[in-house]
């Protein structure tokens, strides 16, 4: 993947502080230029563990909870408060500790007022449309990269990755359970100004080499997710093992990393 930023840590515990720090100044950085900030969360150990992070991280004694907006790229169609949903965590984690009206919150549609997945996903779209209107711009969008290099509910040679339209879909076997899930259409991901992956653990390796060293989304679907303004990799050392230092990255020093420009 060209223009991606990698930023590695010795251990899963400093990725998830690592991952915390910036976002927590993301959103700062989107408050103080836009006066909110829309982030979009994922699920997973690292994606949850990051959550965690930030609750105490410093500078959310005083964010005003009130201007952040919280979706999810993906969900699984489960029961609300079934601990394999995504929002489960998060609430969990971060959501339930701090006053952010329930109004800010976005989660999908859950299994119990929802009667199929597809009904689920056009509710989700025309939520965002009317969030949004025709300029949908997320701050930031978290995604946990799988073990077969999948973000979100894209999985490697699924139609869903093929699709060349904001929106959300239903998707049904998924390879990994549950079968049924509601997901964030890649061009809908990139209308986030920064895209970030999150990879831990030797397992995701393989996952992590070919977002580096490819683009394609029917293959590997991390491999071509881009930010509008910026792509970050967030990965331990075990996730990093196969980059090579000539692969087509960048490693920013630590100024430019904590840079504060925003649009």
């Amino acid at each position: 993947m060209k223009d991606l930023v990698v930023r590695q840590f010795v251990s899963s515990d400093e990725l998830a502080s690592g991952i915390a720090d910036q976002l927590a100044h993301t959103i700062v950085g989107a408050l103080t230029a836009r006066g909110v900030a829309h982030i979009v969360l994922t699920g997973g150990r690292i994606g949850t563990a990051c959550l965690g992070a930030l609750r105490e991280h410093p500078l959310c004694a005083d964010i005003p909870w009130d201007g952040v907006e919280f979706w999810w790229s993906d969900e699984r169609f489960l029961p609300t408060g079934d601990p394999d949903r995504n929002d489960t965590g998060a609430y969990q984690a971060l959501l339930n500790h701090y006053p952010i009206p329930a109004q800010n919150i976005h989660p999908m549609p859950n299994a119990d007022d929802t009667t199929t997945i597809e009904q689920g996903a056009a509710e989700y779209w025309t939520h965002i449309s009317a969030a949004f209107g025709e300029e949908i711009a997320f701050d930031v969008c978290l995604l946990g990269v799988g073990e077969d290099a999948h973000v979100a509910s894209l999985f490697p040679s699924f139609e869903a990755v093929t699709v060349s339209t904001p929106g959300v879909l239903a998707i049904r076997n998924s390879p990994k359970s549950p079968p049924e899930r509601i997901t964030f259409t890649r061009p809908l991901i990139e209308r986030s100004r920064q895209v970030w992956l999150l990879a831990s653990g030797s397992a995701k390796a393989d996952a992590v080499h070919s977002i580096v060293t490819m683009s394609d989304e029917v293959v590997a679907p991390a491999s071509n997710v881009h930010g509008s303004m910026r792509t970050v990799l967030f990965a331990d050392l075990d996730a990093a093992v196969r980059i090579r230092p000539d692969d087509d990255t960048s490693y920013p020093d630590d100024d430019e990393y904590l840079s504060r420009e925003y649009s």
